[in-house]
């Protein structure tokens, strides 16, 4: 694990492998960095130096200290894209994977970026958190109840957007898992993360003049959700059209590393 500091101090954390072209994958939300090491693998021996850094406030990088807003993981992700750019000598791709498209996006008109792969960003204006479960998520965060945010993340915000609920019989198997880990590692910060999605808006004249290629993806397996930013993106973005990958899901990026690593081989 290596690590950078960005120009406010914020130290971001970050893993690196093989050698060629640069590719920074940004990972979703509530989760960190350590998402998207299969993936990092399979690009790196394909003759790529691949990234995946945690987010502020994500694993192993800076907590978030005070206000956070999404503004500040744009300028991280810009930052860090340079700072790697500066190193490799060209312009590098950002791959990113749900919440973090949002950020991979916003950074791509700032940053040396040579495309931008976008898999299933949410649409987080869509079915906004209501005051009630706000107290309910932040209550579970001040007491440290770490499996309740997961529980409340997973069911009442993810779900109510989605349709898709996880048993209660099941979060006991899903906590002792890799991911399930994973997320119960970042479920403090969550709220803090969540927040700063919803208070930012999407508008289309922020992506009409995009100039970099940009390719949102999708799984035909996925609910109607999981697409309804990616038409927003393809809508406005210059030659943007959203792909639908057969029997593809919202995980596959990290579920499926090997196709997911040739279906970014077959866009160049």
């Amino acid at each position: 694990m290596d690590t950078w500091t960005t120009r406010d101090g914020t130290r971001l954390a970050y893993r690196r492998a093989g050698q060629g072209p640069g590719t920074i994958l940004v990972h979703g939300g509530f989760i960190d960095g350590s998402s998207m090491t299969d993936l990092m693998q399979e690009l790196a021996s394909s003759s790529r130096t691949a990234f995946a850094p945690d987010r502020r406030g994500h694993g192993a990088s800076s907590p978030y200290d005070g206000p956070h807003s999404f503004a500040d993981d744009v300028a991280d992700m810009v930052e860090f894209s340079q700072h790697v750019v500066e190193e490799l000598g060209e312009a590098v791709e950002l791959v990113a994977h749900s919440a973090g498209c949002h950020i991979a996006l916003a950074a791509a008109a700032l940053a040396p970026v040579s495309r931008v792969v976008l898999w299933e960003p949410p649409d987080f204006n869509a079915k906004r958190v209501s005051p009630a479960l706000w107290q309910k998520l932040d209550s579970a965060a001040a007491r440290g109840d770490r499996k309740a945010v997961v529980r409340l993340l997973i069911n009442d915000v993810v779900g109510a957007n989605t349709g898709m609920h996880i048993p209660w019989f099941v979060f006991p198997v899903l906590f002792r898992s890799r991911f399930g880990k994973m997320f119960l590692a970042n479920a403090l910060a969550s709220p803090t993360e969540l927040r700063a999605y919803e208070t930012h808006a999407w508008h289309a004249g922020d992506l009409d003049e995009m100039s970099v290629p940009v390719y949102p993806m999708v799984g035909s397996t996925s609910p109607p959700f999981n697409r309804q930013f990616a038409d927003f993106v393809a809508a406005h973005v210059p030659g943007a059209q959203v792909e639908v990958v057969e029997g593809g899901n919202h995980g596959t990026p990290i579920e499926d590393p090997t196709r997911f690593a040739a279906l970014l081989a077959s866009l160049r």
